[in-house]
C-alpha cells in the first residue's frame, strides 16, 4: 500500500521537529503551485505540481511510495477526500488535526468520550471526539451520534496519525490496537441532522426555494391561518385523549407552521426564528421578576404581576385598551373569559359566584320576556346569557369551553349507547315517540355511569 504523508501548506511556516523530520524522511515532496516557494532547513528536492485535477494526480501517486504532499487541504477539500477514499493509499497525517481539516477561524466543540454521559453534539459546527480507547467507548459515542445524524454521513477517523473517512453506520468496533482515535465530523447538511432547529429552518427555506415545492412556496400569511388553526385544535385533541405519540407528531406540525411564518419573514427581511426566540425569551424573563430578579412575590398571585408588566409594556393609558387588545378571533367562550378576566383586574368583578348565578336568573327571564318578540332583542338577551354562565364559570375556576366540550362529549357517549339499545330492540329511532327514547336515554345514562 501507497503511503502519503499530509501537510497544510498554510501551515508550513510553524512545523514541529516531528512533522519536518518526517518530510524530510519522504522520498520525494511533491508542493501545490501557488506561487508560493517553500525553504526547509534540509536539502530535499521539491516538485511543485498543479493539483486541480485530481484523477490524475492519484493516478501519479499509486506509483510512488513514502510521497509527502503539501497543499491547501482546507479549500482544495475533495483532493483530501479522494486520497483518503482510494484503498490503495494509506494517508499519514501531521501531529496537529487542525492543520488539515479545519482552522482556527472554524467553529468547533470537543466532546470528551472519556465522560460518563456526552455533550450534545452541535449541528452548526465541527464536532470532536477525542478520549475514545476502547470498543466500549467507540460504542457509546456511535450510539450518541445516530440519535443528532443520519448514518449515512461521513466521518473522519485519525487513529495515530492515520486519517481514514467512513460512514457513521460503517463505524465499528474496530481492532483494540488502533485506539487511541479521534472522530472528526463535519459541518452536515439540513437532511443530515437530526433534532436541529437551524436544520429544520433550512429545510424550510429549500422547500420554499425555486428548487422547492410549488405548494409551499405560494403560502402566505394569510393563506396558512387555517392550516395553523386546525394543527392547534389536533395538538388539543392528542392532548385530551393523552395520546403521547399523537402529541408529538401534533406538535411537530405546529412547528411547521410557526417555521412557515418564520421564514416568509426571513424572506421579507423582517426578522428570523432567532428573533422570535429570542422576543418570547426576553418576554419571560421580563414577566417573571420574582424568578428573575431581587422582586419580592407577594402570596402565589402570579397573574397579578404578569398582567401589571404586560400592561407597562403595552403602554396601555386605561382598562378598556387591555380589553381592546384580545384578539376577537378567539372562540367565543374564550374571548368571554378573557374580557370578564380583564374587568376583574380593574376591581369590576362578581364578589363571588353566587352574585354571578343569581345573574344567569336575570338574564334568563330577560330572555323569556324577548321570545315572540324583537328577534334582535332576543339575539342579544341570548349572548347575555352565555356571558353570564361564562362569568359563574369563571369564578368557579371552571374552563367553560373544556366544559362545553366534555358535555358535549358525554352527550354522544349517551346518544351511541341508546342507539345500540334501540337497535338491540329491532327498533328504529326515527319511528320512536319521545317518552320512549326518554326511558332509553335513562338507561343509557345507567349504564354509562
Amino acid at each position: 500500500m501507497k503511503r502519503i504523508f499530509i501537510v497544510n501548506i498554510d501551515n508550513v511556516g510553524n512545523l514541529n521537529l516531528n512533522t519536518l523530520n518526517k518530510i524530510e524522511n519522504a522520498g520525494i515532496i511533491y508542493v501545490e503551485n501557488n506561487n508560493k516557494k517553500i525553504i526547509f532547513p534540509f536539502n530535499k528536492r521539491i516538485e511543485y505540481i498543479d493539483i486541480n485535477n485530481y484523477e490524475e494526480l492519484i493516478d501519479r501517486f499509486s506509483n510512488k511510495n513514502n510521497i509527502c504532499l503539501i497543499f491547501d487541504t482546507l479549500n482544495k477539500n475533495k483532493l483530501l477526500d479522494s486520497l483518503i477514499e482510494n484503498k490503495n493509499i494509506e494517508i499519514d497525517i501531521d501531529d496537529n488535526i487542525t492543520n488539515i481539516l479545519y482552522n482556527d477561524l472554524d467553529s468547533y466543540k470537543v466532546i470528551n468520550a472519556g465522560k460518563t454521559s456526552l455533550d450534545k453534539p452541535d449541528c452548526e459546527s465541527i464536532n470532536i471526539f477525542i478520549n475514545i480507547n476502547d470498543k466500549k467507548d467507540l460504542k457509546k459515542v456511535k450510539e450518541h451520534l445516530i440519535k443528532y445524524f443520519s448514518k449515512k454521513i461521513e466521518i473522519y477517523v485519525i487513529r495515530k496519525e492515520k486519517l481514514d473517512k467512513i460512514r457513521l453506520n460503517d463505524l465499528n468496533n474496530g481492532d483494540e490496537a488502533l485506539f487511541p482515535i479521534t472522530l472528526i465530523i463535519k459541518k452536515q447538511d439540513f437532511l443530515l441532522t437530526k433534532g436541529s432547529l437551524k436544520s429544520f429552518m433550512d429545510l424550510i427555506a429549500y422547500l420554499r426555494s425555486d428548487k422547492g415545492c410549488p405548494w409551499d412556496r405560494k403560502q402566505t400569511h394569510d393563506s396558512l391561518k387555517k392550516h395553523l388553526l386546525e394543527e392547534t385544535y389536533e395538538l388539543i385533541d392528542a392532548i385530551d385523549r393523552n395520546n403521547t405519540e399523537d402529541l408529538k407528531e401534533e406538535l411537530g406540525d405546529l412547528l411547521l407552521q410557526i417555521a412557515l411564518h418564520c421564514q416568509i419573514e426571513i424572506e421579507n427581511d423582517s426578522f428570523d426564528e432567532r428573533d422570535v426566540i429570542d422576543s418570547i425569551s426576553s418576554k419571560i424573563i421580563r414577566r417573571h421578576p420574582y424568578v428573575f430578579d431581587n422582586t419580592i412575590l407577594e402570596g402565589e398571585d402570579t397573574s397579578k404581576v404578569w398582567n401589571e408588566v404586560k400592561k407597562e409594556e403595552k403602554s396601555y393609558s386605561n382598562f378598556s385598551q387591555t380589553m381592546e387588545s384580545v384578539p376577537k378571533v378567539f372562540p367565543a367562550l374564550l374571548y368571554a373569559n378573557k374580557i370578564q378576566s380583564r374587568a376583574k383586574n380593574a376591581n369590576f368583578d362578581f364578589e363571588n359566584y353566587n352574585q354571578a348565578i343569581d345573574k344567569i336568573y336575570e338574564e334568563l327571564n330577560e330572555l323569556k320576556n324577548e321570545i315572540n318578540n324583537d328577534e334582535d332583542k332576543l339575539f342579544m338577551e341570548a349572548g347575555d346569557l352565555l356571558f353570564s354562565v361564562v362569568n359563574t364559570l369563571r369564578l368557579l375556576d371552571i374552563n367553560s369551553e373544556e366544559a362545553l366540550k366534555a358535555s358535549t362529549n358525554k352527550f354522544i357517549s349517551r346518544f351511541s349507547m341508546m342507539e345500540k339499545l334501540i337497535e338491540g330492540d329491532n327498533n328504529d329511532i326515527t319511528g320512536l315517540k319521545a317518552e320512549i327514547l326518554e326511558k332509553y336515554w335513562e338507561k343509557a345514562k345507567l349504564l354509562l355511569k
